[in-house]
């Protein structure tokens, strides 16, 4: 490798570190539909039971998840929940091996703490989703089976700040090796994490479970937002790896193109 090469591979590295072997996003979901407010049902394949969907073109901003693009899905009725579901169809589980990993992220921004707004991933019979929220109280809360039981909403013990503010929530689901009714994952929860340059930037998760049946089950096939009273939720992510479902902002952007410029440069006039 010549001087140039080197230089630009020890840029890359210092700007990106070293990507995992696999980091493939199985889903995202930006909410970028366009420039006006609009029924959510108009502009994609949402659907609910009742009630109308908006779409809102601004999206959520928040220090650990920088360079987000497109709108959010807000929900701004004067009274009532309203739950959203999209079928992904995403056949991920039934070929993984123990200590494969699981990432679910997103935002939420509450506006008026008047039930649960929250995100989560289901499965075939419901027993191996994940997911987070923030119920009526301001309390921070995962969903998902702990220490081998059903499914259920379980405190934290984080606390939201205030409302207007946008949370960020990472959620790491490790499949474990144990039998096919007690799996015994590993579940790792983080609230609202402001560095998110690299997975060890985390820091201690604010939630962890070893007990866990993710993974009992074979199939993910629905992702379910169900927001309260005037609240949002914005860039929803579910991946193999911490880089599949985190992307580099846009400064980090900008370095990577300097770099490559560079590499051309020299070997122009080479």
């Amino acid at each position: 490798m010549n001087i140039h090469k080197t230089l630009l591979a020890t840029v890359l590295i210092g700007v990106l570190g070293l990507p995992p072997a696999s980091a493939e996003l199985f889903f995202s979901e930006s909410f970028d539909y366009g420039d006006t407010r609009d029924n959510i049902q108009n502009v994609s394949d949402w659907q609910t039971t009742s009630g109308v969907l908006y779409y809102d073109p601004d999206g959520l901003s928040h220090p650990g998840m920088p360079g987000e693009v497109g709108g959010s899905f807000h929900h701004d009725f004067g009274s009532g929940n309203r739950a959203i579901n999209y079928a992904v169809n995403i056949d991920k589980l039934s070929t993984a091996s123990a200590g494969d990993e699981f990432w679910l992220t997103g935002l939420i921004q509450l506006e008026n703490h008047d039930g649960q707004s929250r995100v989560q991933f289901l499965s075939g019979s419901n027993v191996d989703g994940i997911g987070f929220g923030v119920n009526s109280s301001g309390n921070v809360q995962f969903y998902g089976s702990i220490n081998e039981g059903a499914n259920t909403w379980t405190d934290t013990g984080a606390t939201a700040a205030a409302d207007g503010s946008t949370y960020l929530f990472l959620v790491q689901a490790i499949r474990g090796s144990g039998s096919f009714s007690d799996r015994e994952s590993t579940i790792n929860f983080w609230f609202d994490p402001q560095d998110t340059s690299s997975q060890a930037a985390l820091g201690l998760p604010d939630f962890t479970n070893g007990l866990s049946k993710f993974g009992r089950d074979g199939v993910w096939n629905e992702v379910t937002i169900g927001l309260s009273n005037q609240s949002r939720a914005d860039e929803i992510r579910f991946g193999d790896s911490f880089n599949a479902v985190m992307i580099p902002e846009p400064g980090t952007l900008v370095l990577v193109g300097l770099a490559v410029g560079f590499l051309i440069h020299f070997r122009r006039r080479r």
